[in-house]
């Protein structure tokens, strides 16, 4: 059966049993033993694998010899058994670290949830970091493009600078052909 269940966990050498036990909660087994408990109409609860009771030092919940006027011991069903589950594991699930199923499934859904958030959050920085380098290439190449097309431009314009140095030369040239042709007074030619 499903539910909440404690059971007093008997070990080798508990004997009688004088010194205090916690109790320890898990999922009902459905196989009383140490899990078996009776309400007695006196209002104790009784541990069916002990023969002791349920009891409280303040703080938590331990299983002791039965003392029938000690108010320790003595407990109130006033509802359902799901309804004193209920209420037992509220006061003590903490205390012992019990999860229901539900809060199980909870906790694994979280889990999942976790896990599927962590996946596409993962999924977005990679496609982040590949735009990155997308564009980090893409300036790299309009960098390469930007210094091609200076060096090109230097080479036009290293050309245009060596046309007119030769077109410069040629005209001083020819200058200096048809001054030294007046000089002489020889026929002139043109050089080209």
């Amino acid at each position: 059966s499903s539910g909440i269940n404690a059971e007093w966990p008997l070990r080798p050498g508990d004997g009688d049993g004088e010194k205090p036990r916690n109790i320890v909660m898990y999922e009902c087994h459905g196989l009383n033993g140490n899990q078996q408990w009776f309400l007695t109409e006196g209002g104790v609860l009784l541990h069916g694998g002990s023969g002791k009771c349920l009891s409280h030092d303040g703080r938590h919940l331990i299983l002791l010899p039965c003392d029938f006027n000690d108010d320790r011991f003595l407990w109130s069903f006033t509802g359902t058994t799901e309804s004193v589950q209920k209420k037992f594991y509220e006061l003590h699930s903490k205390q012992f670290g019990y999860r229901t199923n539900a809060e199980k499934e909870a906790l694994k859904e979280a889990a999942r949830q976790k896990k599927d958030d962590d996946a596409k959050r993962r999924a977005n920085e990679s496609k982040a970091e590949e735009k990155r380098q997308q564009e980090e290439q893409q300036r790299q190449q309009e960098e390469t493009n930007n210094e091609a097309g200076i060096a090109k431009r230097r080479e036009e314009e290293e050309r245009r600078r060596l046309e007119e140095e030769t077109a410069q030369k040629s005209q001083e040239e020819q200058e200096l052909i048809e001054w030294r042709a007046k000089k002489k007074k020889v026929p002139t030619a043109t050089l080209r």
